[in-house]
C-alpha cells in the first residue's frame, strides 16, 4: 500500500482555524477604517511616493480579504521596482503570485528572476527559486523527473554556500519523490541524512521545530509504506512526544493519525477506526482521501464488505479534488468498486482506465528517478571523510588497546563497571539502523543467542536488552515476531505452501528447530498456533 507523503507545500501548510479567524477579523477592521482606505486609494494614484516597505505592510494587510485589490497591489509593486531598478524587488514581486498564474505565465516569470538572479549577489535567491521551481514541476507539472534536477541543483548550491534550511528543505523534497517512485531505500537514506544534518545545526535553520517534525513524518511514513511496522512505530512514536513540547495542533494532529494507521497493521482496529473518524475533519484532501481508504479496510474487517464499500466511495467523492493522488491506491479502490459492482457501472471503469494509465506512465519514469549516482557532491564527500576517519581508527586501535590493557591491569580489583540502565536516544537510533539492514537480511532465520546479535550489530548485549525493553519487548518475543509475520507474509503471497510442506518443513524454514517451539511462537505472537492462523486456507 502506497501511503501518500505529499510534495504539495501548499497543502501541508495547515494553519490554526481560530488564529487565522481572529487576524482576518482585525484585518476587516483595519480595511474598513477611512485611513487605510485612503492609503490604499493613494498608494494606487502615486506609489512612487510609497517605500517599499510600505507596500509590504499593505499587502500583507489585504491579501485576505480582497485577493483582486491585493492583486492590482502587486502588480504596480512589480513595476515600481522594474522603475527604480532594484534587482531585488523584482525577484521578489514577481514570485509572490506566481501560483495563481496559468502556467505557461508562471515559467516564463520563474525563468525570468532565475537569470536575473544568476549573480554571487543574489545566490541565496537563486538557490530559492530553483527550490521552488522544483515544486512547480511536481505540483502543477506532475513532472517528477525534471523537478528532481531543480531539487538537486538547489541542493548544491545550497550546500556551497550553507543555506542550511534549503539543504534539508532540497533532500526532504528529494527523498519525498523518491518514495513515491518505489526508491524507498535511497529515500530512507536521505532522510536520515536529513535528519542527522537538521539536528547538528539546528540553530540555523529557519523554523527547525517543524522541519523536524516533517523529517521524522516522512521517515515513519516511508518505512510504513514497505510494511516496516515496527519502524515506521518507532518514528511516530519520537513525532507524538516532539510535536507536544512545540505547542502546534496540527503537528500533533498528523501524528496521532499516523499512530492510527500504524494501529490498523498491529490489529487494533477499534481504536484505529474510531481516531482516524474523529480526526478526518482536521486533515486536508490529501489526509482524508488516506483516511477513507484505511477505513475502508478496517470496515472491511470489522462489518463486513457493505462498510467497506461505504468508505470507498467517500475516497471517490473527493478525489477529483485532487491534482496529484496517491495512484496504487486509487487503482486498488477502482479495482474494488468494479468487482462489487460486476463491473457494470460505466463511471467507475472510466476511472479505472484512467487511474491505471497514469499509474502506467509512474511506472515508466521509475528508471529515470531511480537512478542510484545522486551526484550530489557532499553526500560523496562525507562518504569520503568517513572513509578517511575510519582508516584513521584503525591506526589508532593497536595503540588504545595497549593503553586500554594498561589501566585495566592497574585497576583490576579496585574498580568495578555499573550496569547500564538507560540507553541514551543517539545509540538507539544507532541500533534500530543496523537492525533494520540485519532484518532485511533475514538474519532472524538464523539461530543467533542475543550476545551474537550484539556482535553483529557492534554493540554490547546490555544496550541491546535495554533497546528491546525500551520497545516493550523482549529479545526472545522480538525473533518469534520476525519469525511468524515472515513466514505470514509467505503464505498470503503463495497459499500452495500450506500443501506443499509440511508444518516441520515450514519451522524449519523459519528457524525452529521443533513443531513444539514453532506453535509457541505463533500463539505468542497470534494468540493461535500455526495452522489455526491458517484454516481457511487449508
Amino acid at each position: 500500500m502506497k501511503i501518500y507523503r505529499c510534495l504539495n507545500w501548499n497543502e501541508v501548510c495547515y494553519t490554526d482555524m481560530n488564529r487565522r479567524q481572529v487576524k482576518i477579523i482585525v484585518l476587516l477592521l483595519g480595511f474598513a477604517s477611512s485611513s487605510f482606505a485612503q492609503n490604499v486609494k493613494e498608494l494606487l494614484q502615486n506609489p512612487e511616493k510609497y517605500s517599499f516597505e510600505e507596500f509590504n505592510s499593505i499587502e500583507d494587510s489585504i491579501e485576505k480579504i480582497n485577493f483582486k485589490l491585493y492583486s492590482d497591489v502587486i502588480e504596480i509593486h512589480e513595476k515600481e521596482a522594474f522603475n527604480r531598478k532594484d534587482t531585488l524587488e523584482i525577484i521578489k514581486t514577481h514570485l509572490w503570485n506566481v501560483w495563481e498564474l496559468d502556467k505557461q505565465t508562471a515559467l516564463n516569470k520563474f525563468n525570468f528572476v532565475l537569470s536575473l538572479s544568476n549573480s554571487k549577489d543574489y545566490v541565496k535567491y537563486h538557490t530559492t527559486i530553483l527550490h521552488n521551481l522544483g515544486v512547480y514541476h511536481y505540483n502543477e507539472l506532475n513532472d517528477p523527473v525534471v523537478a528532481l534536477d531543480y531539487f538537486i541543483q538547489s541542493l548544491k548550491l545550497a550546500d556551497q554556500f550553507n543555506y542550511f534550511t534549503l539543504i534539508t528543505d532540497n533532500l526532504n523534497s528529494i527523498a519525498s519523490i523518491k518514495s513515491e517512485y518505489f526508491q524507498e531505500r535511497q529515500a530512507i537514506f536521505l532522510l536520515n541524512y536529513s535528519l542527522n544534518f537538521a539536528t547538528k545545526n539546528k540553530r540555523n535553520i529557519e523554523n527547525y521545530p517543524t522541519t523536524y517534525a516533517v523529517i521524522v513524518d516522512n521517515l515513519a511514513k516511508t518505512y510504513l509504506s514497505i510494511n516496516k511496522i515496527d519502524s515506521a512505530r518507532y518514528y511516530c512514536d519520537i513525532g507524538l512526544q516532539y510535536s507536544k513540547t512545540i505547542n502546534e495542533k496540527y503537528i500533533l494532529d498528523n501524528f496521532i493519525t499516523l499512530n492510527a494507521k500504524i494501529d490498523f497493521y498491529d490489529g487494533i482496529f477499534f481504536k484505529s477506526r474510531d481516531t482516524l473518524v474523529k480526526y478526518l475533519k482536521f486533515g486536508n484532501d490529501y489526509e482524508k482521501l488516506d483516511s477513507y481508504f484505511y477505513l475502508s479496510q478496517i470496515g472491511k474487517i470489522l462489518k463486513g464488505e457493505e462498510e467497506e464499500i461505504k468508505y470507498l466511495l467517500k475516497y471517490d467523492s473527493i478525489l477529483n479534488l485532487l491534482s496529484n493522488p496517491p495512484l496504487e491506491q486509487t487503482f486498488k479502490v477502482y479495482n474494488k468498486l468494479l468487482d462489487y459492482n460486476n463491473y457494470s457501472n460505466e463511471e467507475f471503469m472510466k476511472k479505472f482506465i484512467f487511474y491505471d494509465s497514469l499509474r502506467k506512465h509512474q511506472l515508466s519514469l521509475y528508471e529515470k528517478i531511480s537512478n542510484d549516482n545522486f551526484d550530489i557532491p557532499f553526500l560523496k564527500r562525507e562518504f569520503n571523510f568517513t572513509k578517511k576517519k575510519y582508516a584513521d581508527i584503525f591506526i589508532l586501535i593497536p595503540i588504545c588497546l595497549l593503553i586500554l590493557g594498561f589501566i585495566i591491569i592497574r585497576t583490576k580489583g579496585i574498580k568495578t563497571i555499573k550496569k547500564i540502565k538507560t540507553l541514551n536516544h543517539d545509540n538507539q537510533i544507532i541500533i534500530h539502523q543496523k537492525l533494520i539492514e540485519w532484518e532485511e537480511q533475514k538474519g532472524f532465520l538464523e539461530k543467533m543467542t542475543l550476545n551474537d546479535l550484539a556482535k553483529k550489530l557492534e554493540t554490547n548485549s546490555s544496550y541491546l536488552s535495554l533497546y528491546f525493553k525500551n520497545r516493550n519487548t523482549t529479545y526472545k518475543n522480538y525473533i518469534y515476531s520476525m519469525r511468524c509475520n515472515w513466514l505470514i507474509s509467505l503464505v498470503e503471497e503463495d497459499p500452495s505452501l500450506l500443501k506443499k510442506k509440511s508444518t516441520i518443513q515450514l519451522a524449519e524454514m523459519t528457524g525452529f528447530n521443533s513443531i513444539d517451539a514453532f506453535n509457541n511462537a505463533f500463539k505468542t505472537c497470534t494468540g493461535k498456533t500455526f495452522r489455526q492462523n491458517f484454516n481457511s486456507k487449508l
